[in-house]
């Protein structure tokens, strides 16, 4: 965490213990931060003031294109309902994982020149899903 101002941040989840190469990340308004580790190819879950984290969407290190799965997982965002949106690179999607989902629910699935990389919801209609391109400088 950053305070405005300070010349230093304070360390709020060290994922170092786990390997994790933090793509992206995300907070919920309970203060669990998501975090998607790429290599890993699953998003962890941590509550406030811990480094204990739960797998929320893919399975650690296990990579595939089954809906319980990621590969490569980059952008993440989360809803009102903490429905989780994933950008899923390799697998060109986005996928949507509802609480305490075992699999996923594929919502948009890209054309396979494209490779998504980071993702937004609208604040202003739940209906639209903003994802960025990483070889193609395009927000769709």
């Amino acid at each position: 965490m950053w305070y405005q101002g300070a010349i230093s941040g304070v360390t709020v989840v060290d994922t170092s213990v786990d390997g994790f190469h933090i793509e992206a990340f995300t907070l919920d308004k309970n203060g669990f931060i998501y975090i998607s580790g790429h290599q890993n190819h699953a998003v962890v879950r941590y509550p406030p003031n811990s480094n204990i984290g739960t797998t929320v969407a893919g399975q650690l290190g296990i990579s595939s294109a089954a809906l319980d799965s990621l590969n490569d997982p980059l952008g993440v965002t989360l809803d009102d309902d903490l429905n989780l949106y994933i950008a899923d690179r390799y697998n060109q999607r986005v996928m949507k994982w509802a609480p305490n989902a075992t699999v996923g629910t594929k919502v948009i699935a890209a054309a396979s020149t494209v490779r998504l990389y980071g993702i937004s919801l609208s604040l202003y209609s739940p209906d639209e899903v903003y994802v960025s391109s990483e070889d193609r400088d395009s927000v769709y």
